[in-house]
């Protein structure tokens, strides 16, 4: 099964001069750098025009698939945060939770 896979979408087709192959058109023009590029550093300086964030559509998903995404991390964010947040509550005897632990393990 993988080898038909990467025969569909690894073939010889990348490579063709005449018909330029683009991964993704979304956005940004992804596809293999033209031949011209020999040195570390031209590569590198071709890597560094690729934008910093992608779409969904870069992986072939749908855009809601970013939104889900962004809903998830901000529940998961806000959850965090608000675990975080010092406990407090009323004790009766004026004493803030940390002040009663304490008391509680000097007491032990």
């Amino acid at each position: 099964v993988l080898s038909t896979y990467l025969n569909e979408y690894f073939g010889d087709f990348l490579f063709d001069t005449n018909n330029k192959f683009f991964f993704s058109r979304d956005g940004f023009d992804y596809s293999l750098p033209v031949s011209r590029i020999n040195t570390v550093e031209e590569i590198r300086q071709y890597v560094e025009t690729f934008p910093l964030t992608n779409s969904p559509a870069v992986f072939g998903l749908h855009p809601n698939a970013e939104i889900g995404y962004f809903m998830s991390f901000t529940n998961d964010l806000w959850h965090t945060l608000i675990s975080l947040q010092p406990r407090t509550g009323d004790t009766g005897s004026g004493l803030s939770r940390e002040e009663q632990i304490y008391n509680t393990a000097t007491n032990l």
